[in-house]
């Protein structure tokens, strides 16, 4: 669903969309990086892989990236957490115990982000 820009201009694009919440909030440094800078680029890229990728595939790949990690990029809670989150919380509900100690660093992850304040209603009223 296309978001509006300004009259006349609109944009389905996710990390736009983000960016201008995040902008409007006084929060894009912190949400999606810096102007110009690599952070913003590595959000960027994975707030589009959360479009792309399966939740299986988002599964697969985070428990890889977040070996050492708390969050996806850098030190804080980024949209890059918030979109990858939203792409897979449904189907991490559906998963199994044993699925989940499988990918142990995604579960990780998942468990830290849902008990962030504010997340875990977001959670509950999916």
């Amino acid at each position: 669903m296309p978001c509006i820009i300004k009259k006349g201009e609109s944009t389905s694009n996710p990390m736009s969309i983000m960016s201008l919440i995040s902008e409007a909030c006084y929060i894009e440094d912190v949400m999606v990086g810096p102007a110009d800078s690599t952070m913003r680029d590595e959000i960027s890229q994975l707030v589009e892989m959360a479009a792309r990728l399966s939740p299986a595939e988002l599964t697969d790949y985070l428990n890889d990236h977040m070996k050492m990690r708390m969050f996806v990029v850098g030190k804080a809670v980024s949209v890059a957490d918030i979109c990858l989150f939203s792409a897979m919380v449904q189907y991490w509900r559906g998963l199994d115990w044993e699925a989940k100690m499988a990918k142990a660093n995604t579960f990780r992850w998942i468990d830290h982000i849902q008990h962030l304040p504010g997340m875990w209603d977001q959670v509950q009223a999916r």
